[in-house]
């Protein structure tokens, strides 16, 4: 086998799909899997299964949450779900999907939803490794989604009525950690929303059983008011990441116009100051845009910045020693 080459031992002749209507289409066969209409959002590997998420795109377009797990072949994972597919129903139509694997195996997934009005919000709930619901996971719900996700968890962002996900983390000890960002959206006009000329990021931090976490922030959460994106731009992970930092800091990034912005912040949800200039590293933009930030090992931070000809890698000191 050839570096580069398709692996044609992986589902049928390298390819796994749900049935396409492109010919161009390398997956398009008589032996694509039966899979949901749909779009991909995103995809994890671990302990040799692969699992990829996204929604629906039938008649009904993204109601629907779908979550695919396959073993390490390519093949459906037939212990999972129903033939290693499973669905479920979402309060509105999702704007994306984010997924965590937890320790024990378990599944997060939050979906950022568009409801009534235009105006967002997200919703996370927990799967077991078998794919089914974990009923004794709460349904958390935030902004917008409130009203008609059937939550039994709520968590607002003070001052904020449209938050997105856009990271999810499981802490050493089974906390949850939600990264996303905060805008305002009038419901009566979402085309001309109440936005400020940039979105703050946030985090929510939730006990492994799904309680807010009262001791972290303003009860649990915090706003991060020095990192921020323009208003209109979405949250692809270029623009928001977030690393997790042995000591248990969460180093939170935000790609500007003028290159990316890094915070640390304490497991109690204040700014870690002896991170940079008083918890704060501006990183010049040296290329087109910094694209994303990595766990370097060792407490170590990874930068990538890409442009049209060229692509940088930094390394930064984090805030472990």
């Amino acid at each position: 086998l050839k570096n580069g080459s398709v692996d044609s031992r992986f589902g049928q002749d390298g390819f796994v799909s749900n049935p396409a209507s492109s010919s161009s289409n390398p997956a398009n066969s008589s032996t694509a899997y039966p899979y949901p209409s749909g779009a991909a959002t995103g995809i994890t590997v671990t302990q040799g299964q692969i699992f990829v998420f996204g929604h629906d795109n039938g008649a009904n377009c993204c109601t629907t949450s779908i979550l695919l797990a396959l073993q390490s072949n390519g093949r459906p994972e037939a212990d999972f779900g129903q033939n290693g597919i499973v669905t479920t129903d979402l309060p509105s139509a999702t704007a994306g999907e984010v997924m965590e694997v937890g320790p024990d195996g378990s599944l997060l997934l939050a979906s950022n939803g568009i409801y009534t009005g235009g105006c967002g919000g997200y919703t996370i709930e927990r799967y077991k490794t078998s794919g089914l619901p974990d009923t004794s996971f709460p349904k958390i719900a935030s902004g917008s989604a409130l009203p008609s996700s059937g939550a039994s968890v709520s968590t607002n962002i003070p001052g904020y009525n449209t938050p997105q996900v856009s990271s999810l983390f499981t802490l050493p000890g089974g906390d949850i950690v939600a990264l996303g960002v905060a805008t305002n959206c009038d419901p009566t006009n979402a085309s001309s929303s109440s936005n400020t000329s940039s979105n703050p990021l946030f985090l929510a931090r939730y006990h492994s059983n799904g309680s807010p976490d009262e001791g972290f922030g303003n009860g649990g959460v915090v706003v991060l008011a020095g990192l921020t994106i323009p208003t209109g731009s979405s949250i692809p992970q270029n623009l928001v990441g977030g690393i997790l930092e042995p000591n248990g800091d969460i180093v939170v990034s935000a790609s500007t116009t003028s290159g990316l912005i890094l915070e640390a912040v304490r497991p109690t949800g204040g700014l870690n100051r002896s991170f940079g200039n008083a918890g704060q590293v501006e990183i010049p933009n040296y290329q087109d845009e910094a694209v994303a930030v990595a766990n370097g090992g060792a407490g170590n931070i990874l930068v990538i910045q890409g442009g049209p000809e060229q692509w940088i890698v930094s390394r930064y000191f984090g805030t472990s020693p």
